[in-house]
């Protein structure tokens, strides 16, 4: 049987989840997204972000921690990975995660769920993904 692009989009969001909640964090949420500017619509990118809930693990290896995980498991190309740690957002480009992490292994289609007004995330609380817009 072979998955869709969406359905391979939640299914890399609920893997990269499980797999940074394995890391030792209490929770995390990793959504897939778009951020638009409204004055410049030509310079909206795509956006994965994560929210990491933990309060012992230090700020540096939570992100690297995130990110790594984020890279090996979505198969999706994205712009820009967010990550909210301990009341701190930090953007970090693809091009930074390139250099930092290396080959991405055939993970870089871009997300058909990911375009304009469209959001794919991984819920909290019930670990379902939706889309919405």
């Amino acid at each position: 049987m072979t998955l869709s692009g969406h359905e391979r989009i939640f299914k890399g969001l609920a893997s990269a989840r499980s797999k940074i909640v394995a890391e030792g964090f209490d929770d995390a949420g990793v959504h897939a997204g778009r951020r638009q500017y409204l004055e410049h619509p030509e310079e909206s990118v795509d956006v994965v972000t994560v929210v990491l809930l933990h309060d012992s693990m230090d700020g540096d290896v939570a992100r690297k921690t995130a990110a790594t995980v984020v890279w090996n498991e979505l198969p999706m190309r994205f712009d820009i990975l967010t990550i909210e740690y301990q009341g701190e957002v930090r953007d970090i480009e693809y091009s930074w995660l390139a250099n930092e992490l290396g080959p991405r292994a055939n993970r870089d289609r871009k997300a058909a769920c990911l375009k304009r007004g469209q959001m794919a995330r991984k819920s909290f609380a019930d670990g379902a993904c939706q889309v919405s817009s």
